[in-house]
């Protein structure tokens, strides 16, 4: 497999499977978007647990292409798409929907910490190579629990954090009266 000049993801740098370390870190499963395309040999490994949707997006078309193909010869296509990022830096995303996000050093994986935040869902976890983003511009979006990882230390992982606002429960009613009745002050 290809994998080009890019850092592995830090799910790849450390032991145990990536869906092991990923889970430790609180994620479970639910969509993740990898931005940067030479390297797809961890996001191909999360897709395979049929617990993640994967999406890869790269701003070069080639650097897709190839990523395309590698997946497809190894059998992971389908269960990991790739796709062009649009050129403004913009991801194809409503907000709070990615439950984890990879940015990799890659010169055409360009999107800014806030842009980041905006897509990733609440308890969502951002991993980026820290040439790329720093720990200040990963706060100053609003994320917490920023901290390095990896072998050296060559990425930061932080989450978004739960809004205040937001109620949550772990049943379809939220009492136990069964009423359909919310604290939520998020929707209206």
């Amino acid at each position: 497999v290809v994998t080009g000049a890019a850092t592995p993801t830090p799910a790849a740098q450390s032991s145990g499977s990536i869906a092991e370390r990923i889970a430790a870190a609180g994620v479970n499963g639910g969509l993740c978007v990898q931005i940067g395309a030479n390297e797809t040999d961890a996001v191909a490994e999360l897709a395979a647990t049929g617990r993640f949707l994967v999406q890869v997006l790269d701003a070069d078309s080639s650097t897709a292409a190839e990523a395309q193909s590698r997946l497809q010869a190894a059998g992971h296509y389908g269960l990991v798409s790739v796709d062009r990022l649009p050129n403004d830096r913009t991801l194809p995303y409503t907000e709070n929907l990615v439950n984890l996000m990879f940015i990799s050093s890659e010169a055409s994986a360009r999107v800014s910490a806030d842009e980041a935040c905006r897509v990733l869902c609440p308890r969502g976890l951002l991993a980026v190579e820290s040439a790329k983003l720093t720990s200040d511009q990963l706060k100053a979006a609003g994320l917490v629990d920023v901290r390095a990882v990896g072998r050296d230390e060559s990425w930061l992982i932080a989450k978004k954090p739960w809004p205040a606002e937001a109620d949550e429960w772990s049943h379809p009613r939220p009492s136990p009266s069964g009423t359909a009745a919310s604290r939520d002050g998020l929707v209206s």
